[in-house]
């Protein structure tokens, strides 16, 4: 299911019914009830990199608690490169605005990076971000 999700927000129509419907929210709770599954974590990320593509999804994201969520993720799951490279992305991609950057930071976006940024290469592309 969470693929499926994932496929739809590459489209406009399904990103504007998304977000009509509260899927920040849903995001959100499902990373604060799923806290212990990274691979779950990762899907989440991925959706909020699509949905931090759109100017009005950013701040929706930042106010559902997605950021802190991201954040607490990474530094939990270190271990899981897809986590940390999503996870990298998304705070990216927010962090890239500047009238968010002190909400990311203030999330500890900024520690989550670092952490990525120390991780040892596998194959993955954590570090990049």
């Amino acid at each position: 299911a969470l693929d499926v999700l994932w496929n739809l927000t590459f489209e406009d129509e399904a990103l504007d019914a998304a977000a009509e419907i509260g899927i920040f929210e849903c995001i959100a709770e499902l990373m604060r009830l799923h806290r212990s599954e990274a691979a779950l974590l990762g899907g989440m990320c991925a959706i909020l990199v699509n949905l931090a593509a759109r100017e009005r999804n950013r701040w929706k994201i930042v106010e559902s608690g997605c950021v802190g969520l991201t954040a607490s993720a990474m530094q939990k799951h270190p271990e899981n490169e897809e986590l940390m490279e999503l996870g990298s992305q998304a705070l990216y991609m927010l962090a890239h605005h500047q009238d968010l950057k002190p909400f990311i930071l203030a999330a500890h976006g900024g520690e989550a990076a670092k952490l990525a940024a120390a991780c040892p290469q596998r194959g993955g592309n954590a570090q990049r971000w």
